[in-house]
């Protein structure tokens, strides 16, 4: 019989290669990403290093401190808010795309077009 670019044939040592072959390999992969972001999430972030605690001289220091803090809270509560209310009414186009396969397998070479017949 001849064999066709549909042929199970092909079809079936695709899969065999995919399952054995190709998926371990992406599963590693996978599993090293997964391990770098892990390492990076565990890191201490540098901007707590470099925060440092200096006692304020001034009694009144603390009052004024106190008072900014919480104003640039309520300006940032507020800017969120804005920022949200903004996001809701925004209108978002739905993507719609169709399922690709993620490995792409090299054309076999009983596959390839001849001439005319």
């Amino acid at each position: 019989m001849a064999r066709s670019a549909r042929s199970s044939a092909f079809k079936k040592n695709n899969q065999k290669l995919a399952k054995t072959v190709f998926g371990p390999a992406e599963h590693a992969r996978a599993e090293r990403l997964n391990a770098k972001l892990q390492e990076l999430v565990q890191a201490a972030k540098p901007s707590d290093a470099l925060k440092m605690d200096v006692e304020s001289t001034t009694p009144g220091a603390e009052e004024v401190e106190v008072a900014a803090d919480s104003q640039v809270r309520l300006l940032s509560n507020t800017a969120v808010k804005k920022a949200k209310e903004a996001k809701k009414n925004r209108i978002e186009k739905k993507k719609v795309r169709k399922e690709r396969n993620k490995i792409a397998f090299k054309s076999h070479r009983m596959k390839g077009k001849t001439g005319k017949k």
